[in-house]
C-alpha cells in the first residue's frame, strides 16, 4: 500500500536545499537498512524461542520425572505461550513491513529531485509498486504461520486425543 506523500513534502529552492535533502536521502536509506538488520536479528530470535517451546513440548511428552497433571500444565501453557508468541512474530513483521514501507515511499519521493532514481528503479523492477511483492517476502511469513499452525494443530490433537500430546 503506498503512502500517501503530501504535494509540498519536499521543497528544493537552491542548490542548499539539494544538499540537505541528499544528507536525508542518506539518512533513510541507513534507517531502512538498520531495519532490515534488525529485522534479520528478530528473525533467529523467534525462530529460536519456536524451536525451544516445540522441543521442551517433545521433552515433556515422554518426561517421566513430572506428574499426569503438572506435565499437562507444562504442556498447555507451552502450547498457549507459543501461540501468543506466534501472533506476536507475525504482528511484529506486520510493524517491520510498514515502517519498510514508509522509508521506500519517502525515498521514492526524495528520488525525484535527485538526477538518478536507482532506488526507485529498484523497486519497480522487483515489482513492488504494482503489487507483486511487498516488503516481506511470502517465505518470511510462512515461517511464524508454520509455528502457528502447529501449536494450534497440537491444541487440537490435544483437545481431542489428550493421550496424543500426553501419552500415559
Amino acid at each position: 500500500m503506498e503512502m500517501k506523500i503530501p504535494h509540498n513534502f519536499i521543497t528544493v529552492k537552491n542548490h542548499e536545499d539539494k544538499k540537505i535533502l541528499l544528507d536525508q536521502y542518506k539518512i533513510v536509506t541507513e534507517s531502512l537498512n538498520k531495519i532490515n538488520e534488525i529485522r534479520e536479528t528478530a528473525n533467529t530470535f523467534w525462530t529460536g524461542l519456536n524451536v525451544a517451546l516445540i522441543g521442551g513440548i517433545a521433552y515433556l511428552r515422554d518426561a517421566e520425572g513430572f506428574a499426569g497433571n503438572q506435565r499437562l500444565s507444562f504442556i498447555l501453557t507451552m502450547i498457549f505461550l507459543g501461540i501468543v508468541f506466534s501472533f506476536s512474530w507475525l504482528s511484529y513483521l506486520v510493524t517491520i513491513k510498514k515502517s519498510v514501507d514508509m522509508r521506500n515511499d519517502i525515498l521514492i519521493a526524495i528520488e525525484k529531485y535527485l538526477p538518478a532514481k536507482v532506488f526507485t528503479m529498484c523497486i519497480y523492477k522487483m515489482g513492488r509498486k504494482e503489487g507483486r511483492e511487498g516488503s516481506l517476502s511470502f517465505k518470511e511469513m510462512l515461517v511464524p504461520t508454520l509455528s502457528l499452525m502447529c501449536y494450534l494443530l497440537f491444541f487440537i490433537l490435544f483437545y481431542y486425543d489428550p493421550k496424543i500430546i500426553l501419552p500415559d
